[in-house]
């Protein structure tokens, strides 16, 4: 008996909504296949041929899909006030693209995706990119306990004399 061949797509698509889910097919296109390049129709049937295994969720007033084996799980996190410092072109925010407003906000996107393609070191604040940093230090835009971003300073320098 032969072994079914999985779907080269929906196995993509399966990865992805894993790892930057919940999305649509429009975000799943634009931002991590192919900047909107292949047919809508096409990605659409990706979607469609893993739809048992998708659930709908509302993300700021707009409805995506995720995988439903992770939504007991995403539903389950506290929101938090964490503080990361992440490096250039992390994949927390090309993952879901620079134009996800949940992630980016609107009027700060051209600081986090620079000219010629540069993506900004970002902090994050409870998940939301807050500010730009580099050796030049910290640039806030967002109101985060400088308590908090010293701290998060520390550890990363931490990090990297560990690294050397």
């Amino acid at each position: 008996m032969a072994a079914q061949v999985a779907d080269p797509a929906t196995t993509v698509l399966r990865a992805f909504l894993g790892a930057y889910g919940p999305a649509t097919p429009e975000l799943f296109d634009k931002v991590w296949l192919s900047r909107g390049a292949t047919r809508r129709p096409v990605v659409r049937s990706w979607f469609a041929a893993l739809e048992g295994e998708l659930t709908e969720v509302d993300v700021a007033g707009e409805r995506r899909v995720m995988l439903a084996a992770h939504a007991e799980e995403l539903l389950a996190i506290e929101p938090g006030e964490t503080v990361r410092l992440l490096g250039a072109f992390d994949a927390y925010v090309l993952g879901s693209g620079t134009t996800a407003t949940e992630i980016v906000p609107p009027g700060r996107r051209t600081e986090v995706s620079r000219a010629g393609g540069w993506i900004s070191p970002v902090v994050l604040h409870g998940g939301r990119v807050a500010g730009v940093w580099g050796d030049g230090g910290v640039t806030l835009w967002e109101d985060v306990p400088a308590a908090v971003v010293n701290a998060e300073m520390s550890r990363h320098a931490a990090l990297r004399a560990l690294l050397g």
